[in-house]
């Protein structure tokens, strides 16, 4: 019966699934947030980890922020180049972000 179903409304079956998934991620964040505030104060301020906490947070204009006074510190530092244009492109700013990996 739901194989005919997705079958013969295939759009259906696809955005209960993409639903599904999203409540899922939802539901992820909300138990989880607890946990990576906590994460957050015990990091070094200063800090790559502590810009990986802020992400995950959704709070990534301070993670920008914080990878980019990381980089002004360590300028060869490969992983935080990445990082910062991880963070970049989440921010809708792809053009940065080839910037960031071409230096």
């Amino acid at each position: 019966m739901a194989r005919r179903a997705s079958r013969d409304h295939p759009d259906r079956s696809a955005r209960a699934a993409l639903d599904g998934r999203r409540s899922g991620a939802d539901r992820w964040r909300a138990g989880a947030r607890p946990w990576l505030e906590r994460a957050l104060a015990q990091t070094p301020a200063d800090s790559k980890a502590r810009a990986e906490v802020l992400e995950k947070l959704g709070r990534r204009a301070e993670a920008v922020k914080l990878v980019e006074t990381l980089r002004s510190e360590t300028p060869h530092d490969r992983s935080l180049a990445a990082l910062h244009a991880r963070l970049l492109i989440t921010q809708g700013q792809p053009g940065r972000a080839r910037t960031v990996l071409a230096q």
